[in-house]
């Protein structure tokens, strides 16, 4: 047993943003990935049935619709599902006997089976993986991103989704193919990684004028050891999986202690936390911001009674008492209650055609009662 978590050693693909898997090719990978075998051998199809040997922390099991299923220790995984890690949360997967995976904490990684053909989409998060012996021929087995595919035949490595654009990935054992694609024009470019490499794959989206077609790019480099996270420092500090790594890679783990990789664990889980809280509170400002624009956007006229709005400018053949104010002239201006034309009580001009003032209306009755009795005189 090579993890620490007593289970057995297994495979791994992973893949990340899953609605773009479909459109990847693999064509680039066909000397691995090879047509599925027409024997139905039922033990070999039950010696890669893939399982969710155990977990630490928070992890989630969702089917192919989301919804949750029930975790237990051993319970076997089917097509579609996925396995989801919560902070601080570590998933272990066996595919077979000799293929085992290791999920990080806020990892989503999608499992696919037909027949004895496996493959793992990470949708987002890091795995690291450990496969003991090749992959038979007539089987396959994939590791997928949005943006890349790897082969694997007998391999040890790590794979950390960085974002849709650009993965990571440390090999520590065994060979790799992987190849990157350009989803705008689907260029590829492959690469064979070797024991003690790191592969960065990175796609440079197309321009939304769809002037520039984007590109892919590969580089490889030597595995810096002060950058492997802790996760699989988790992996790889019990047992005898340092030696192999050393003597494949010539990375030496070999010195490594239980305190050490559960340091660098730590760090990396308070980095995860500080970068979580950090996207909840840009999340918060940009809701609070939505709640005040809702506010202004929906506010109301204060206008109270009949009086209609006040006009900006005044109305033509109009006078300035008319709107209420006066346009500025270099003197003091004068507001709505200094204004005393015509209304008197400090009210526009406008506001007082619109409601009449109780004077006015007794002015009214008055004449009407004069012409009333000028007619009774005559």
């Amino acid at each position: 047993m090579r993890f620490n978590r007593k289970i057995s050693v297994a495979l791994v693909a992973l893949l990340c943003m899953g609605n773009l898997y479909s459109g990847i090719p693999v064509s680039a990978v066909s000397s691995m990935a090879t047509s599925e075998s027409s024997t139905k051998d039922s033990t070999s199809v039950e010696a890669s049935t893939i399982r969710l040997m155990g977990s630490d922390g928070e992890v989630t099991v969702e089917d192919t619709v989301g919804k949750e299923l029930a975790v237990s220790d051993k319970m076997r995984l089917f097509t579609g599902n996925h396995v989801i890690t919560d902070r601080e949360s570590y998933a272990y997967l066996n595919l077979d006997d000799t293929k085992a995976v290791k999920l990080d904490e806020v990892s989503d990684a999608e499992v696919r089976q037909k027949g004895k053909n496996l493959e793992v989409l990470m949708h987002s998060g890091n795995m690291f993986f450990d496969v003991t012996e090749k992959v038979p021929e007539g089987q396959y087995f994939s590791i997928r991103t949005s943006c890349m595919v790897m082969g694997i035949r007998g391999t040890c490595g790590s794979i950390e989704v960085i974002n849709s654009s650009y993965i990571k990935v440390d090999l520590f054992g065994g060979k790799l193919q992987c190849v990157v694609i350009n989803p705008a024009t689907g260029d590829e470019k492959t690469v064979e990684l070797n024991p003690g490499e790191t592969g960065e794959f990175i796609v440079t989206p197309a321009s939304e004028e769809g002037e520039d077609q984007g590109s892919c790019e590969i580089n490889v480099s030597s595995i810096d050891k002060e950058k492997v996270r802790g996760f699989v420092l988790d992996a790889i500090v019990d047992g005898d999986l340092a030696d192999m790594i050393y003597e494949q890679s010539g990375v030496d783990f070999r010195g490594l202690t239980r305190e050490e990789a559960d340091k660098k664990l730590r760090e990396d889980e308070a980095a995860m936390k500080a970068k979580l809280d950090k996207i909840a509170e840009e999340q918060k400002k940009q809701d609070d911001n939505s709640k005040r624009n809702d506010v202004w956007n929906g506010r109301k006229s204060q206008n109270r009674g009949n009086t209609p709005p006040r006009n900006v400018l005044p109305p033509a053949g109009g006078t300035q008492g008319d709107t209420g104010q006066t346009p500025d002239t270099g003197g003091s201006p004068t507001t709505a209650t200094d204004n005393t034309s015509e209304g008197g009580d400090g009210q526009s001009g406008d506001e007082d055609t619109g409601d009449q003032s109780s004077d006015d209306k007794k002015d009214d009755d008055d004449d009407g009662d004069d012409d009333n009795k000028d007619d009774d005189d005559d």
